[in-house]
């Protein structure tokens, strides 16, 4: 192929594209009932499914504060490709506010690099940190006695785009992906101290 001659005049006209204004709708079910269009009303349950598909109508700290709400001070761990400031600001107004007792993060090495201010502050709002290459979006909130985990196509920033995610309270749904979390978290850790032995 010619990239010469490619005209790429589309493309970067989509990237300069506003996004879109107000907030788009959003699609509700859970596990007992039919269709919603307002994720502010979902309460979630023990041993349930809320499913969501929106474009803007809110986002991954939505989830993780509705989240909160239902399982109390928690310990959460995420995962995500891409975190913005507003994001981590957040994050750590909820570690002030001690709804957030400990957090852990895994998120994408390319966050070093491509956003080093942004980069800095999560270095001081995660109690561990861990850099991968991760795609993976997911969080964890483990509270006293309820626990949940969301499950979305979504990273931890303001994104126009259509976005799907699924927030679980099923204990076994919860434990599955912490093991997976685990894992990787351990993985990113082993892969540290390999690069750079003492």
């Amino acid at each position: 192929m010619n990239f010469r001659n490619l005209d790429i005049s589309n493309l970067v006209a989509d990237m300069e594209r506003a996004p879109d204004e107000g907030k788009q709708p959003v699609f509700v079910m859970d596990s007992e009932g039919p269709f919603a269009n307002d994720f502010e009303a979902l309460q979630l349950k023990p041993d349930s499914q809320h499913h969501y598909f929106s474009r803007g109508a809110f986002n991954c700290i939505d989830a993780l504060q509705k989240m909160l709400a239902y399982t109390g001070p928690a310990i959460v761990y995420l995962a995500t490709w891409k975190i913005n400031e507003d994001a981590a600001r957040t994050l750590l107004r909820l570690k002030e506010s001690r709804q957030i007792r400990q957090l852990v993060g895994l998120i994408d090495f390319r966050t070093r690099s491509m956003d080093p201010q942004v980069y800095q502050l999560i270095t001081g709002v995660f109690d561990q940190l861990e850099l991968s290459q991760c795609h993976a979006k997911v969080t964890l909130v483990h509270g006293n006695e309820r626990h949940a985990a969301l499950l979305t196509s979504a990273n931890y920033t303001a994104n126009p785009r259509w976005e799907f995610g699924i927030i679980s309270t099923i204990e076994s749904q919860v434990d599955f992906y912490q093991l997976a979390l685990t894992q990787a978290l351990e993985d990113a850790l082993n892969s540290r101290a390999t690069s750079n032995p003492e």
